[in-house]
Formats: C-alpha cells, sequence, structure tokens
C-alpha cells in the first residue's frame, strides 16, 4: 500500500471543501468517546463517502474481535477526529483530514512525534485492529513511518479502486 499523493488526492476527489455537503454519516457500530472529552460519547462521525464501507468495516472488525473491555481498555474507542478542514502541521499541504479520508484513534496514548517503542497502537495486542485497517486499505502513518500512530487514511489503492 502507498500514500496518495495531493495531488492524486485532488485529481480523484476534487479540492477539500469547508463544507461538509460531501460527506456521509457512518453510524458508528459501537460508542465511541471524544478523545478530547472523555464524557461526550458519539454514535456517529462524517466521513467521505469514498472511505465509509472500508471504515465501517474496520470498526466491524473491531468490535467482533475485541469485547467491550479490551476496546475500552485499548482505548479502540477514543476518537481523535475524522473530518477537519486545515493544512497539514507544520506545512503548507492539505491534511488528508480535510477530505474526511483520515481518522485518529486515541491520539493521547499514539501522539504525533511518537514511534513504536512508545505509541500503544504498535503492541501486539493491536495487531487484529491493524490487519482490520491494513485489509481495508487504510494506511497507518505508523506502521509505514513510525510516526503518528494515532492516524490512518485512505490509501492510494483505496482511493483508486472505485
Amino acid at each position: 500500500m502507498r500514500k496518495a499523493t495531493t495531488k492524486e488526492i485532488i485529481a480523484k476527489l476534487g479540492q477539500p471543501k469547508q463544507s461538509t455537503s460531501n460527506l456521509v454519516r457512518l453510524n458508528l457500530p459501537y460508542p465511541m468517546k471524544l478523545s478530547w472529552a472523555l464524557q461526550t460519547k458519539i454514535n456517529s462521525i462524517l466521513v467521505h463517502p469514498a472511505i465509509k464501507r472500508n471504515l465501517e468495516n474496520v470498526l466491524l472488525c473491531i468490535k467482533a474481535d475485541y469485547t467491550t473491555d479490551q476496546i475500552e481498555n485499548l482505548g479502540l474507542n477514543l476518537f481523535g477526529g475524522c473530518y477537519n478542514y486545515r493544512k497539514m502541521r507544520n506545512g503548507d499541504d492539505w491534511s488528508r483530514h480535510s477530505w474526511g479520508i483520515a481518522i485518529d484513534i486515541d491520539p493521547v496514548r499514539n501522539q504525533l512525534n511518537w514511534g513504536a517503542k512508545q505509541a500503544m497502537i504498535d503492541n501486539p495486542e493491536y495487531e487484529c485492529f491493524r490487519d482490520a485497517m491494513r485489509e481495508n486499505k487504510m494506511l497507518s502513518l505508523g506502521e509505514k513511518y513510525d510516526y503518528d500512530w494515532m492516524h490512518f487514511e485512505a490509501s492510494y489503492e483505496l482511493l483508486t479502486s472505485k
């Protein structure tokens, strides 16, 4: 799997939009919490239609492969964001979140600049989760570059398969 370039994403999906009119609602198969407001539970998120089915498959795999307690303890229910119209941190390129084609999971225990030694998602108990992401063509920046382990985005293969 490879990371799609911004030029490739624009060619396939168009320019990112500040409006959410091009997004669809994904009903979550299990409740999640906002990572920055743990008392706030969410039952759906806005995503780009290009990733809806794949991301839903990932979440259904999590629900099937992990108990409710495991989901909670591993932070697989901690939503760090999907759609966010913005440029990448410390850069001029568009964030993949600007299209709603990326999701962050448990950002507190998988921080942006942490490598595999610090990030929790690299641990063996997350293997089913990482497998589900790979099988559904969602690229892990942690696995690819050893940073930003919270971040999973639509791969080039996912974006060009439709």
